[in-house]
């Protein structure tokens, strides 16, 4: 979001009450000297001062700003409810719609947390909330503190880092503290209690996400219903990125707010992104960190802004959203517009090999506990969400994962987009009740270096799972080399990342699962180089 020249004044510890008599605290950025403003507002766990750049940012435009700290935090009256400000919302837009320097209209911005409740706010329906720019949002029982049953050790540090008022920062940012941790945890073979008392002293807050992760009724009430998705007829634009952790959260709040309302004013960018902004270099990717990737990330703020100014000011609509929905394809160093339906191509493993056309004599293919021994100090682990907030840490395959065996495809002829979610249907049978199972789809460049494209997880309650469909890989964009060869990881899932199954937990590392190749098929998004608009 770059230029903005206005002058603005702070006003700190402004209260706003709620309708049931709690008062929230709030941090004011007023343009000088001019008439009523829009005004953006956010509601952040992570304290107000937390927001100055962004919020800084806006006013210089001209907005006024509000952010407010949700309740039960810094400066706000209550007790913590994680997930559930649409009341407050609510009462926040009411309150701000009737303020001197505000002229009646309201947007909501920020990412992540402040993402996320954009959604409860504008479920609410407050008349003065013209718009919502959701960033890099996960949703509750998808992936914000898990996906599919399977609960991520992070949530301990993240819950960690908003005890109390204040924020634990630098806590939260010592990487080498919560990996030993999240080992030390792992390898004891504790069940998901454990995580409550990783930090010495029971945590409240953790046993609520604990309890809650299992409990529909819990998640349900802190999302959109279909009825209030219907309902939400503001504009939107959500935007997330292709190496980003919470990618799935976003994408599927929008498919859920277009199938309960077609033809709904919401627009999705997904960029080059990670969950805290432009991406690390990965080492297969040489140009994560030209200018064509800083240019992309700053055509995303201009893009908000200008959303911001179209649908509050009447300005003119965004002209880089000309598609419903866009992606950075890498390596192109272009935006192409996302496919309505992804164009597959089948691959079906066997022997190590995936084939483009079905084995004649297909077999089976077995992975076989015992655990993978400790990590080393310092090693990084594929999904060591605890070690950066890049989901897809490090960007290369490493072996702590659990018993593994990899499919790989013979080379390109030419070079092709590899652009959308994978998908792959596995036809597989377990030896245990509750084992995990992940998919990693990645590619194998001409040089050798691994590019992962995406990756899936699963719990397999029942000791078959005929067919598992997994439709959940990441959406990612990346024009492969002709010679690059495509690949697909299966693994029993064990890592210090994710919650162990109780079943894996039982079976002491007799863990074992067999695929059957005959009714296994991976379906990669593939595209002829030109055939992307």
């Amino acid at each position: 979001m770059q230029g903005g020249t206005a002058s603005f004044e702070v006003r700190l510890g402004v209260s706003i009450p709620m309708s049931d008599g709690v008062s929230l605290n709030a941090d004011l950025y007023l343009p000088r000297g001019v008439a009523p403003q829009p005004c953006l507002f956010k509601m952040t766990p992570y304290n107000t001062d937390f927001s100055y750049k962004s919020a800084a940012g806006f006013a210089r435009h001209g907005f006024a700003v509000c952010v407010v700290d949700i309740r039960g935090r810094g400066g706000s009256g209550g007790v913590v409810d994680v997930y559930s400000e649409g009341p407050d919302g609510a009462d926040c837009v009411a309150w701000i719609a009737r303020q001197p320097w505000c002229d009646g209209q309201v947007a909501m911005f920020g990412g992540s947390y402040s993402g996320m409740n954009q959604w409860v706010v504008a479920a609410q329906r407050p008349p003065a909330l013209k718009a919502i720019a959701p960033l890099v949002a996960p949703l509750v029982g998808f992936d914000a503190d898990g996906y599919r049953g399977i609960m991520v050790s992070y949530s301990a540090r993240w819950s960690a880092l908003i005890q109390g008022k204040t924020l634990h920062w630098r806590l939260f940012e010592d990487e080498d503290y919560w990996r030993e941790l999240n080992t030390r945890h792992w390898a004891a073979g504790r069940d998901i209690n454990g995580l409550a008392l990783l930090t010495g002293a029971h945590d409240p807050l953790m046993q609520t996400l604990i309890d809650g992760f299992d409990d529909p009724a819990w998640i349900a009430r802190r999302t959109p219903t279909p009825e209030q998705y219907a309902q939400i007829d503001i504009p939107v634009l959500t935007a997330t990125g292709t190496a980003e952790n919470c990618q799935l959260g976003a994408v599927e709040y929008r498919k859920r707010h277009l199938a309960a309302r077609p033809g709904a004013q919401h627009w999705l960018m997904i960029g080059p992104t990670t969950h805290a902004g432009l991406r690390d270099v990965p080492p297969s990717d040489t140009a994560a960190d030209t200018p064509d990737r800083h240019e992309a990330e700053e055509i995303e703020g201009a893009t908000v802004l200008a959303f911001y100014n179209w649908a509050l000011r009447g300005q003119a609509f965004p002209a880089f959203l000309d598609a419903p929905a866009k992606i950075y394809l890498a390596e192109a160093e272009r935006w192409c517009a996302l496919p309505e339906v992804p164009r597959y191509q089948d691959f079906h493993p066997s022997a190590g090999r995936l084939l483009s056309t079905a084995s004649s004599s297909p077999g089976t293919t077995r992975l076989q506990g015992p655990p993978p021994p400790p990590m080393p100090s310092g090693a990084a682990s594929l999904f060591m969400v605890s070690a950066g907030e890049n989901a897809l840490d490090g960007w290369h395959l490493t072996d702590h994962s659990g018993a593994q065996q990899t499919f790989t495809s013979d080379p390109l002829p030419e070079p092709m987009d590899y652009l959308g979610p994978a998908r792959a249907v596995l036809d597989l049978t377990c030896s245990h009740d509750g084992l995990d199972v992940m998919v990693i789809v990645y590619a194998i460049l001409p040089g050798g270096q691994t590019r992962i494209l995406a990756a899936d997880l699963a719990r397999i309650e029942g000791r078959e799972a005929r067919p598992l469909v997994l439709d959940g890989f990441h959406m990612d964009g990346v024009r492969l080399a002709q010679g690059s060869r495509l690949a697909m990881q299966v693994r029993i899932l064990n890592s210090p990342e994710f919650q162990r199954s109780p079943g894996a937990i039982a079976a002491k590392g007799a863990e074992e699962m067999v695929l059957h190749e005959a009714a296994s098929v991976l379906q990669l998004p593939l595209y002829p180089i030109g055939a992307l608009a």
